[in-house]
């Protein structure tokens, strides 16, 4: 069986312009970033003959890039479907925040642990990403048919997401 699994970042957003902290918040995608997400979908409509199976994350920059590269692909799609455990690492108090109002020694300390937490009660380690992509691949492998010879799932999810599923 040929197993393929096409993980998407979303397309560039106003926080990432900024330079903000996302996390569980939600900016719209810049016009790049939209048109990131359409020249995605129209590339995946030359290279591609089919997808299978489609999940996207929960958050609005993912599901909006979704929607675009959905929009371009000719042929036809399985259903969007949310997987709740693909949303981006939850950055706690910091979210919303510019990386210029951060103390860089406290984001240093962050970033050189993968078992450190965002702070705040529901910040998240990259350990804790980690632990939700291992439950999406073990739904991924239960959603898998049996009988197929081949099966194509894309995920459209969120930078740290994708870097920990890598």
């Amino acid at each position: 069986m040929l197993l393929e699994l096409i993980l998407i970042r979303h397309g560039e957003t106003e926080f990432n312009l900024q330079g903000r902290l996302q996390g569980g918040q939600d900016s719209p995608l810049t016009e790049r970033g939209r048109r990131e997400s359409v020249l995605l979908g129209q590339s995946m409509n030359r290279f591609l003959d089919r997808v299978d199976q489609w999940w996207v994350s929960p958050q609005g920059r993912a599901r909006e890039t979704s929607r675009l590269m959905r929009e371009q692909i000719q042929f036809e799609l399985p259903l969007e479907e949310v997987h709740e455990q693909t949303h981006e690492i939850r950055c706690g108090d910091w979210e919303g925040l510019s990386r210029a109002e951060l103390d860089p020694e406290e984001v240093r300390r962050i970033h050189s642990s993968t078992s450190i937490r965002y702070p705040g009660s529901d910040g998240e380690s990259i350990e804790d990403v980690s632990d939700r992509c291992r439950i999406v691949l073990e739904d991924w492998k239960k959603s898998l048919p049996e009988s197929a010879v081949s099966y194509r799932t894309v995920i459209v999810a969120h930078g740290n997401w994708v870097r920990c599923m890598g």
